[in-house]
């Protein structure tokens, strides 16, 4: 199980690490630009990348036709389902707790009451995990990836 678990997060690995150092880059950028930026990131990528995390769970060893050889190793399908789910749910989180830590000060107001800036990282948190559910129930139906991040 432990196997699995550590195979998905390496595949998701080179998105991931371009999606954190695109973060860390708006953080860098002038006030002006990085607003628009930390917006785009925050509602846009962020909730892609998640979209293409949950598509990775069966549609990549659907197209890599690697799914027999999956459900012929010593593990139940249940314990491959977890292994997958978890590798998916830990790399979004990463992301998301990276993002919400370097631009959510971006996003924030000075006129802004400490509820708006928390249903601010509520909607954003909301969206990611949306996505991540309809990338993960997509990545059953079609046999792409890519085809199930676009769905949902």
């Amino acid at each position: 199980m432990g196997a699995i678990f550590w195979k998905d997060l390496r595949d998701g690995r080179t998105l991931m690490y371009g999606l954190l150092a695109s973060i860390t880059l708006v953080c860098m950028l002038p006030n002006e630009f990085a607003e628009l930026w930390a917006g785009f990131l925050s509602f846009f990528l962020v909730p892609m990348f998640c979209a293409h995390a949950g598509a990775n769970l069966l549609a990549n060893e659907l197209s890599d036709e690697q799914l027999p050889f999956l459900l012929t190793l010593p593990m139940s399908r249940r314990q491959l389902w977890i292994a997958k789910l978890s590798a998916g749910l830990l790399s979004c989180l990463l992301v998301l707790g990276f993002a919400a830590a370097l631009l959510l000060p971006r996003l924030l107001r000075p006129w802004m009451s400490p509820n708006e800036a928390l249903l601010l990282a509520a909607i954003g948190t909301t969206g990611c995990a949306l996505s991540y559910g309809l990338g993960t129930f997509f990545s059953v139906a079609c046999d792409r990836p890519l085809t199930a991040t676009f769905l949902a």
